[in-house]
């Protein structure tokens, strides 16, 4: 009892305070986590459902000396496309200083509802609508719940952390509510909760595995042992190497009988609980949107060989392992999450694609080769005295003392390096 009253203390005052960090590295975006838990309740069992909405997103109006700014959201849960259960709540939000406001200290609201569910495959549909403005935001989140009641030993659905840590003798959590656990070093840890339904204590042992989108395994953890005296267990578990893995994973832990030897040994599996998680890192996926174009796009950081090797392996998931690994290597902070030297090289992408278009996408221009190997040019000189001939030229120097001289022969701007002849630098990160 005294482990299900700190449970739901967390639940409570936790949520609500956590993970400030994280928020600020996400101020505009909204988080959702749906997960399953067993109720006390016969018959019907637990759909914990958490919201994060950052201040940066909301509009806050000015009344007497505070900012109030509130929104909506509206839950539904369907199954086989028949609503079965739907709720709205209106979150009210007054702060007192207007840089808080503004999301400037990156401050976010969280919201935790529980609601209680027949045993089923659900579809969890979030709505947040902002009320002061016209803007929505909207996800979908499938949720199992199980008949807990009906098995001896059973195991609820997984929430993701980044950290755990003792103070005063408590376990304080830091739970992580998107997908990508990309900026979680390392490891993590996932938290679930273990039913006996059984009179006696028991022993069982259990392990994780990671399986990618073609279902190989890309990690298996050992098996370990575990003796469950309560009814309700609850239990924290380090997922590791997490960053010598890539892309798309079903995250699954597995309990098995206490006489099992391995986690292949699926005759004496008692549970499994399982979720997808995403190993892919945060500025890969916001400005990569195409893992083989991004991998041609290298052509002014790589060799031909590299890019080739890339380009040959199997799978989506292969080739981002081996692009983050390449990128890694180029890292001018290793000991960070964030790698500028990628950063820098994907936004001169973006940008050449931008401004130097003409007979081709901007990055293979002659312009966008120059750019985004040397970035900008210190000085720029226009000569377009030969309009008659519809030639213009445009010369980029460089501090170095490079210089490069384009020429546009269409009128255009199919601007065509002329001088030098040949170029065959390669991008270098240079703060």
């Amino acid at each position: 009892m005294a482990k299900i009253l700190f449970w739901k203390i967390i639940c409570i005052i936790l949520f609500m305070n956590f993970l400030e960090a994280i928020a600020s590295d996400n101020s505009n975006k909204v988080f959702v986590d749906v997960i399953a838990f067993k109720s006390q309740e016969d018959g019907l069992h637990r759909a914990d459902c958490f919201v994060l909405v950052p201040y940066s997103i909301l509009k806050f109006n000015k009344i007497s000396d505070k900012y109030v700014s509130d929104f909506n959201i509206i839950y539904s849960f369907t199954s086989n496309d028949k609503v079965i259960l739907t709720e709205s709540k209106t979150v009210n939000i007054v702060v007192e200083d207007y840089f808080e406001s503004q999301g400037g200290d990156g401050k976010s609201k969280t919201i935790f509802e529980s609601f209680k569910l027949e045993p089923g495959n659900y579809t969890a549909n979030i709505t947040i609508k902002m009320n002061q403005e016209n803007k929505d935001f909207s996800f979908s989140r499938s949720v199992n719940i199980l008949d807990y009641n009906h098995y001896d030993i059973s195991c609820s659905g997984l929430m993701l952390l980044s950290s755990i840590e003792e103070k005063n003798s408590k376990l304080k959590i830091t739970p992580y509510f998107s997908d990508n656990v990309s900026k979680i070093s390392n490891s993590f840890f996932t938290f679930f909760e273990i039913y006996n339904n059984s009179n006696n204590p028991k022993v069982i042992k259990y392990s994780y595995l990671l399986i990618d989108e073609n279902n190989d395994t890309t990690y298996k953890a050992d098996l370990k042992t575990l003796e469950i005296n309560q009814k309700v267990n609850q239990q924290y578990l380090l997922i590791e190497e997490s960053d010598k893995i890539s892309g798309v994973q079903n995250l699954q832990v597995i309990l098995l009988k206490e006489e099992a030897n391995s986690v292949s040994d699926t005759d004496n599996y008692l549970a499994i609980s399982e979720r997808l998680i995403n190993f892919s890192p945060e500025n890969l996926s916001e400005l990569i949107t195409d893992i083989d174009l991004a991998i041609r796009q290298l052509r002014y950081v790589a060799s031909k060989e590299t890019i080739d090797n890339l380009k040959s392996l199997d799978t989506k998931s292969q080739k981002e392992s081996a692009f983050i690994n390449f990128w890694k290597e180029l890292d001018p902070t290793s000991n960070t999450n964030f790698n500028e030297a990628f950063d820098l090289y994907y936004q001169r992408v973006k940008f050449a694609n931008e401004n130097y278009k003409s007979y081709a996408d901007g990055w293979l221009t002659d312009m966008g080769m120059i750019y985004i190997t040397l970035g900008l040019p210190s000085q720029t000189f226009n000569d377009n005295q030969n309009r008659a001939n519809r030639i213009s030229y445009i010369k980029w120097v460089y501090g170095n003392g490079l210089n490069f001289i384009f020429e546009d022969r269409t009128g255009f701007g199919d601007y065509r390096l002329v001088q030098p002849i040949g170029f065959n630098e390669k991008y270098e990160y240079n703060k």
